[in-house]
């Protein structure tokens, strides 16, 4: 279980429909925190064979969504949720 106000590290694997790593896209996170405010756009980092990961701390219990999206060099978009219970 995650605990509220505690540091995370957070990941989204990238394959293309071969299941091929995609390793050089743009990424950004937006996190929704349980209190309604948001992160604003954080980045996260390659690191390596299309695993993109974001550290960042915690608020308090309740659901933490964080909405990872992801452009390749063509302007393609994909787009992956993550909800993420918070609790003591």
């Amino acid at each position: 279980m995650i605990l509220p106000n505690s540091t995370i590290q957070s990941s989204a694997t990238v394959t293309d429909a071969n299941g091929t790593a995609q390793t050089a896209l743009t990424g950004t996170v937006t996190v929704s925190f349980p209190d309604g405010t948001t992160s604003g756009a954080l980045t996260p980092t390659n690191a390596g064979a299309g695993v993109y990961t974001l550290t960042y701390t915690t608020k308090g219990p309740g659901l933490h969504i964080e909405l990872w999206s992801f452009v390749d060099g063509s302007g393609n978009t994909l787009t992956d949720k993550n909800i993420l219970p918070c609790a003591y």
